[in-house]
């Protein structure tokens, strides 16, 4: 299991409302449809997001996120109508969760506002 997260360039807001969070929580479903892997807990903030993700098949965990954060950023560019990049990268490193720590971070990403 593994914990991933990015945000914006420069710490730029992601999300302005509601209908940002839920083109967002549409494009990850979507995403997750199309690869092999569970979503265990998943938490978007103004400026970023966090995952906690299982990968079913190799290079799951990464073409799940790759295919979200590009299918997110080019809903920011439409939006905003800019040609900049949303993020910096397609995504942060993803940390590996073992043991007692998966439950920590299912309660930590739970407990997010």
């Amino acid at each position: 299991m593994y914990h991933v997260c990015n945000r914006g360039v420069e710490k730029r807001r992601l999300f302005d409302g509601d209908d940002d969070y839920a083109v967002a929580e549409q494009l990850l479903l979507h995403a997750k449809r199309r690869h092999s892997v569970k979503l265990h807990a998943y938490c978007f903030m103004p400026n970023h997001w966090h995952l906690v993700v299982e990968q079913t098949e190799a290079g799951a965990v990464s073409a799940f996120v790759g295919s979200f954060t590009r299918a997110h950023a080019w809903y920011l560019r439409q939006r905003r109508e800019s040609i900049g990049l949303g993020y910096p990268r397609l995504f942060v490193t993803p940390s590996l969760i073992i043991g007692s720590s998966v439950t920590k971070y299912l309660r930590w990403i739970a407990e997010m506002p």
